[in-house]
């Protein structure tokens, strides 16, 4: 008998079983196969996500969501070292490259897979994170922002003030957060209608244009929307606000009254025959 500890991705497994060594240099037991130097191969992914329970995200400082890889899992080798990521030549964990560029799934070989701890909670981060800045200049740190989040630090926040899935409106910036792979963008998503208005030809001289955003059609996406404009009224901000679950008639403005005079003559009496 011979016990073995194993580390990958962060998790640790103790395995007890007698070993038989193959022909390569690694061996197996009842619990499965392992390299020479010990580590179990992985040979299956499980999980709600495309890399198992890791989500993947766009990353990105630009309108344009796509274009990031991941040097973790990506086998193209540095482009400043030329190695190739101890990842993709492991053969215990090298199943993950192979997944992360599969064409069977959403964004083959793109995005930012999320194994990182968040350090304000100590918790994988588990959601992918959107934010656009309003602005007449473009910021190319700021005005753009695609990442990994942590749920519980979202900016939307429920009645007991924890982060949940869903975009926040103000008069600074638009932000979301979700936990679907590559979520935060993507062609005709509502990530790609709220990216336009980072941009300077979407800031008038007052500013943004807050009642353009609230005219988006909401009901074509699954998404919870909640405007928090100050200058506006709380009824303003409910009704740009959607609900998925409890879609409204949105927001119209109110039907101003026709101007004249309110005076009419009264009516001539009737001459008595």
């Amino acid at each position: 008998m011979k016990s073995i500890i194993c580390l990958l991705l962060g998790v640790s497994c103790i395995v007890f079983g007698d070993d038989e060594y193959g022909d390569d240099g690694g061996y197996s037991d009842e619990y499965g196969q392992y390299t020479e130097s010990g580590e179990l191969i992985i040979t299956e992914i499980t999980g709600k996500y495309k890399m198992g329970n890791m989500i993947t995200c766009f990353e990105q400082n630009d309108e344009n969501w796509a274009g990031y890889k991941d040097k973790i899992y990506s086998d193209e080798p540095d482009k400043e070292t030329g190695e190739v990521s101890d990842m993709c030549t492991n053969e215990a964990t090298k199943i993950f490259c192979d997944r992360y560029k599969d064409e069977a799934y959403p964004e083959p070989g793109k995005g930012d897979v999320c194994d990182h701890t968040d350090p304000r909670t100590g918790v994988t981060r588990n959601a992918c994170y959107f934010n656009t800045i309003y602005g007449a200049e473009i910021n190319e740190e700021k005005t753009w922002s695609y990442k990994c989040w942590e749920i519980s630090q979202c900016p939307l926040k429920d009645e007991n003030g924890v982060g949940i899935a869903g975009c926040q409106v103000t008069h600074r910036r638009i932000n979301c957060c979700c936990q679907e792979d590559y979520c935060n963008g993507g062609e005709g998503s509502l990530i790609q209608e709220f990216a336009a208005f980072g941009r300077p030809d979407h800031y008038g001289l007052y500013g943004p244009d807050l009642d353009a955003i609230c005219a988006i059609d909401f009901s074509k996406y699954d998404w919870y929307v909640k405007f928090i404009i100050p200058a506006w009224s709380d009824e303003k901000n409910e009704a740009c606000s959607y609900d998925p679950k409890n879609p409204g008639d949105g927001y119209s403005e109110p039907e101003e009254e026709e101007e004249g005079d309110d005076y009419s003559e009264p009516e001539e009496e009737k001459e008595e025959a």
